[in-house]
């Protein structure tokens, strides 16, 4: 199992990976979450980790700071089963290169046969 989310914070969407959705998953799946803290229930997506060993890959957390803020504190962005990086939607050009640089190396290195940043590990 992978889930993969890829819709707009509203009040449809918020919380709708919650304590019932997760239980559906399979014991070790990975959730991918890009597009907003707030689709998740972070303290669902713990226990499920703990229990079933899900797997996150997030770039997205419900307490982001704002733009005027640089202080950040998450129990989900600091456990050790999170793959995890800060949200680079309006990221400065330089942090733009680097993640495109980054890319471009996961991809170099899939073509060599090389996995690298590999969530399944």
């Amino acid at each position: 199992d992978i889930v993969s989310l890829h819709m707009p914070s509203n009040d449809n969407t918020n919380g709708m990976v919650n304590a019932d959705f997760l239980s559906h998953m399979q014991p070790g799946a990975m959730l991918i979450n890009t597009s907003r803290g707030e689709l998740v229930d972070e303290a669902a997506l713990l226990a499920a980790m703990e229990e079933k060993g899900i797997r996150p890959g997030l770039d997205v957390y419900q307490n982001e700071p704002g733009a005027a803020d640089n202080t950040f504190q998450s129990t989900v962005a600091s456990h050790a089963g999170v793959c995890g990086t800060h949200h680079i939607g309006a990221s400065t050009e330089q942090a733009q290169t680097a993640v495109a640089d980054g890319v471009i190396r996961v991809i170099k290195s899939y073509e060599a046969d090389e996995l690298i940043f590999c969530v399944n590990d």
